[in-house]
């Protein structure tokens, strides 16, 4: 872990007015981390993404946030963190209305000069990315309908285009035969 002081962190205005929610917890407490209050500092883009006020969310255990699976994943990406020194991983931020905004989480554990541990965790918003895979997929989904349609489309068609051809008919004692040539696509 590199030498950082908490401090410095707290007060530095790529931490405050960064685009990315940022939240810093003490590694002492980040096995248990969603059941001890441990959230020391959260900057302002991480109090709007969940609906809060950073002061309503200081001080507060994220096991209020996260519950059954959900609370099984973070724990296990938690500790992960806390065996590899840094983690990545897409999950999401509860907000306060209930509803879920999509993220990508990465955490860095990081020392002070003191010696204590700390674990920044970084909250990108993806939820524009999400949308745009969305609407990739609803129109990969028409693509594919409408192709089906184009080849059903060819293969009446070339029914028709077969039931159309001329025949050799035969009249009395006249035969008249023909030669057909199917335009093919």
């Amino acid at each position: 872990a590199s030498g950082v002081n908490s401090g410095t962190i707290l007060n530095n205005s790529i931490y405050n007015n960064g685009a990315d929610g940022i939240n810093l917890a003490t590694a002492a407490v980040l096995t248990q981390y969603l059941i001890e209050n441990n959230i020391i500092f959260l900057n302002e883009c991480l109090a709007q993404m969940a609906g809060y006020t950073a002061g309503e969310l200081l001080g507060r255990p994220a096991a209020h946030f996260y519950e059954g699976d959900d609370r099984t994943f973070i724990m296990k990406q938690i500790s992960r963190t806390e065996q590899v020194g840094r983690n990545r991983y897409a999950f999401y931020v509860p907000r306060r209305d209930a509803t879920r905004i999509p993220v990508i989480l990465s955490s860095r554990v990081i020392e002070d000069p003191d010696g204590r541990v700390f674990t920044v965790v970084t909250f990108t918003d993806i939820t524009e990315q999400k949308r745009a895979e969305e609407n990739l997929r609803a129109a990969n989904v028409q693509l594919e309908q409408r192709a089906r349609e184009i080849e059903a489309e060819l293969e009446l068609a070339s029914r028709v285009q077969q039931s159309l051809a001329p025949m050799s008919i035969r009249w009395g004692r006249v035969a008249v035969e023909t030669a057909y040539s199917p335009v093919s696509s």
